[in-house]
């Protein structure tokens, strides 16, 4: 650990009001700027531009000279243009995942919508009430994750498909989410059952990474990893 470096904690709150953590993962931006935003993307973004719309769920300011501080709150809109970017990275805490297009890109018609990222904030205009967007650029992007509800269908070994998605993923087939059960990093975890195989047909909420529609011009092996399954 490096004292003021940027990471992804997953920890459990203990009854004396501790944290116990269970993974520690490192967000290795390379931008100076220790400013970050954490988003839900909301439309396709532009190749052209190299820009895309994020609804702020997050944000972590720069200890100095913060270009966020008091200009931002969860549910702002940011229009995000992508400049001269380190390649884009998966904080996957150790998970399984698919070969994708996200890891190592630079370009923006990478990113879907639905999918939450982290950016590397270099710089930083906040609305001034004559729109409802505030502008960011981005130096840096990484895939954090999503937390969506659906409806399990046909269990399989270490997967399951699901639909009643929310409509922004635009899924015209019910994708597939991963489950992670061995391996150095993150298990998925259970909650309210102790097997996806149990929660046919039930509604659940998922956190997990997602790498794009089943439908998509190159699609993954699977849409979602899942970090968490919650059964309702």
């Amino acid at each position: 650990m490096t004292s003021g470096a940027l990471a992804a904690v997953d920890a459990i709150l203990n009854a004396d009001g501790t944290l116990a953590v269970r993974n520690y993962s490192p967000v290795p931006f390379t931008a100076a700027s220790k400013d970050t935003i954490e988003g839900v993307v909301t439309a396709p973004p532009s190749s052209v531009n190299q820009v895309f719309d994020i609804a702020v769920t997050d944000a972590s300011f720069a200890s100095s000279n913060s270009k966020l501080s008091g200009s931002i709150h969860p549910g702002d809109l940011v229009i995000v243009g992508v400049v001269t970017p380190q390649p884009f990275f998966i904080v996957s805490e150790g998970l399984t995942i698919p070969t994708n297009s996200f890891s190592g890109s630079t370009d923006a018609s990478t990113i879907q919508p639905g999918q939450t990222v982290a950016i590397s904030v270099s710089g930083f205009i906040p609305t001034d009430g004559s729109s409802s967007f505030a502008s960011a650029t981005a130096n840096g992007v990484a895939l954090r994750f999503s937390r969506v509800t659906g409806t399990v269908v046909s269990p399989t070994s270490q997967q399951f498909s699901a639909t009643s998605f929310p409509p922004y993923f635009g899924f015209t087939t019910n994708p597939l989410v991963q489950i992670t059960s061995t391996g150095p990093g993150t298990t998925t975890d259970f909650d309210g059952t102790s097997s996806f195989t149990e929660v046919a047909g039930d509604t659940v909420s998922i956190s997990a990474l997602y790498f794009g529609s089943p439908t998509s011009p190159s699609p993954p092996a699977w849409s979602f990893s899942a970090a968490t399954i919650r059964k309702h």
